[in-house]
């Protein structure tokens, strides 16, 4: 929902990325994901799901 605001910023510096993702017991994902940006702000996520088998029927 947005009620039409617009965002600025004029932080200008280094920001920062990093990730892991690791599949586990053969369905079971996981991943954890960070944002950095340096004095500012720190935003970690962290999530599991389960990835689907697909084609493994008699053609495939």
């Amino acid at each position: 929902m947005s009620d039409g605001a617009r965002l600025e910023s004029r932080y200008t510096a280094a920001a920062f990325h990093a990730g892991l993702r690791a599949l586990l017991f053969r369905h079971a994902e996981g991943v954890a994901e960070w944002d950095l940006y340096p004095g500012r702000l720190v935003h970690p996520r962290f999530r599991i799901s389960w990835v689907m088998e697909l084609g493994t029927g008699a053609g495939s």
